[in-house]
């Protein structure tokens, strides 16, 4: 279970909506665009290392475009640093929005297998604050076992942080991961990961830090590459 659990951190990763009244916004977009990696820097594709603080490894997160029927899609895949492993992968519209979701990694040395994850709930609520809450809400089966993910998103503010002598303006977020795990629809383990996660303008998600009841981690983007294997560089 502890594999279980610690790859749902990876994924990539309460809040009280207040209002009266709570509406479906019409945004698809929760972090807006120019907090986002800029499309048109991923060209034939991009791979971006976030590294795992105070441990020898980390996550690879490629970037590629595909197209069907006449739609251009976004496809992002996280794989393991040091065995390059297979983690998810993501189909999102160019703006985020997830589409379809898979997992490769759902239950230590049982379901090691390739699984379609069913999205719920998509959507960003207005509930009177600045950038209201994402909820995203998707489970993953396999024959003999469920896992359910509910997410709460919710800006918290801007900052700036310092990277070398670089000053970046930053959107920050907190979002909060409730996972289920049932075993023939018997829930029989549960995990909460808290999550702030710090959005570069111009650049994309820069820092992720993670905490569940064990454990805390630190991810840190620290280089990207083309698909040929050079590396890539912003231009400050």
């Amino acid at each position: 279970m502890r594999a279980l659990k610690n790859n749902f951190v990876l994924i990539i990763l309460s809040i009280i909506i207040i209002g009266c009244v709570n509406k479906v916004s019409h945004r698809d977009c929760y972090i807006p665009l120019y907090y986002q990696f800029p499309i048109n820097k991923i060209e034939d594709g991009k791979s971006i290392y976030f590294e795992k603080i105070s441990f020898n490894t980390g996550i690879d997160v490629k970037l590629n475009f595909i197209i069907k029927e006449n739609e251009k899609y976004l496809i992002k895949a996280s794989y393991n640093h040091v065995t390059n492993e297979l983690i998810d992968s993501t189909k999102l519209s160019l703006c985020g929005k997830k589409i379809e979701i898979y997992t490769n990694f759902l239950i230590e040395n049982i379901d090691f297998i390739k699984l379609k994850g069913k999205i719920i709930k998509d959507e960003i609520i207005d509930d009177g604050s600045k950038y209201g809450v994402r909820k995203l809400d998707y489970e993953f089966k396999s024959k003999t076992r469920k896992v359910s993910i509910n997410e709460e998103e919710k800006y918290l503010y801007d900052t700036i942080i310092n990277n070398n002598g670089s000053l970046l303006k930053c959107f920050v977020t907190k979002t909060i991961r409730n996972i289920k795990c049932y075993n023939k629809n018997i829930n029989f383990s549960k995990e909460v990961v808290n999550e702030i996660s710090y959005y570069v303008k111009g650049r994309g998600l820069y820092i992720m830090k993670t905490e569940t009841k064990d454990n805390t981690y630190e991810f840190i983007q620290q280089s990207i590459k083309d698909n040929n294997g050079e590396y890539f560089r912003f231009e400050d």
